[in-house]
């Protein structure tokens, strides 16, 4: 079974609450009922901690992750000096997505030493949902899209309850037999568990570059502050922003580019805003890489791109401070070109969120 069989789908790809409800986790200590399959042995998913050298360490929780490679490389004969090409599919017990009241989510952490090409061009892992059933495996994505090697980092994607029950799966694949002397893809920690956040005035607008930014891949994370990780992605490179957020949603207002769809009173988490207080956790300030995403630069990100929500939001003096049980709606003001190329702005679409 190759990928190029999955069926393509846009999934939705955002946040989990404190109050999330677990469906299903690992962290790969027991792997009796996944099954690892590969196409050229000895190089295949193995539940274990090798190689111990692997630069991003072999696992994120102790004692083991699930990787691929020989204990090694993926693919790499240090006697001839020559690669072969591989592929390997992992794939889990059947998930009872049903149990969700909504659409469950799936999070996971992934970290690679690999030929990087887009990280999705060469070498690539990809992941997708196996129903067992009706027209075949259906696709999510890139396993791991940050061209990032060396470092864990987590992926989240919206699943579908109406699925029932269906396995996971991660299959590795080099396409070719070059420059595979290197570690593989570990990954540890996977969840599926059901949440309670919305995504709403989405679609966006569109931005300069024909395509609209979207927080799809935003997480409760267990990131410093309130937990709620945003993740904005499709940007317009070189572009920078900051997270607005009110308290609940407004009637949408044409503006600029885009669409404001929040409620007033409306706080910028930007830490030029003199009621800040001086909070650098206040400044959620990032720039758009060459792939969309959101490349966080005032050190509020606990993975690098993004912007991790605190406790304080961005309103009065004293800072106000999110309670348990209240729901806040975010959404990213970012710089756009308008349609004469003049300088402009945009916005994304909200994510609504219960703490």
């Amino acid at each position: 079974m190759h990928r190029t069989t999955y069926l393509a789908l846009t999934s939705l790809m955002f946040t989990a609450t404190a109050s999330a409800q677990q469906i299903y986790s690992t962290d790969f200590t027991d792997v009796s009922l996944w099954t690892l399959s590969t196409v050229t042995a000895p190089y295949q998913w193995n539940a274990d901690a090798t190689p111990s050298t692997f630069c991003g360490g072999p696992f994120r929780s102790a004692p083991v992750s699930l990787n691929f490679n020989d204990g090694m490389t993926y693919g790499h004969d240090p006697v001839t000096n020559t690669g072969v090409p591989t592929d390997g599919i992992a794939l889990s017990p059947y998930v009872d997505m049903s149990l969700a009241a909504s659409d469950p989510f799936l999070t996971y952490w992934i970290a690679y030493e690999v030929e990087l090409s887009g990280f999705c061009g060469f070498d690539t892992t990809e992941v997708f949902i196996d129903p067992g059933i009706g027209p075949g495996p259906i696709a999510l994505g890139c396993a791991g899209d940050l061209n990032q090697q060396c470092v864990w980092h987590q992926k989240t994607f919206r699943l579908d309850r109406d699925w029932g029950g269906a396995s996971i799966g991660f299959e590795f694949s080099t396409f070719d037999g070059k420059f595979q002397n290197h570690a593989g893809v570990f990954i540890d920690d996977l969840e599926v568990f059901e949440s309670g956040t919305t995504l709403e005035c989405t679609p966006a607008a569109m931005h300069a570059e024909g395509d609209f930014v979207t927080l799809t891949e935003s997480a409760f994370t267990g990131a410093p502050g309130t937990g709620l990780h945003l993740e904005p992605t499709n940007g317009p490179t070189g572009q920078y922003g900051f997270f607005l957020a009110g308290p609940a949603l407004g009637a949408p207002v044409s503006l600029f580019e885009g669409v404001l769809c929040l409620s007033q009173p409306t706080g910028r988490y930007n830490q030029k805003v003199a009621n800040n207080m001086g909070l650098p956790a206040l400044n959620s300030l990032g720039q758009f890489a060459f792939n969309g995403d959101f490349v966080n630069v005032s050190g509020t990100s606990s993975t690098g791109t993004g912007f991790d929500v605190p406790n304080e939001l961005p309103y009065g003096t004293p800072v106000q401070i999110i309670a348990p049980g209240e729901t806040w709606y975010f959404q990213l003001w970012y710089r756009d070109l308008d349609s004469g190329g003049a300088p402009s702005a945009n916005f994304s679409d909200v994510l609504g969120a219960t703490f």
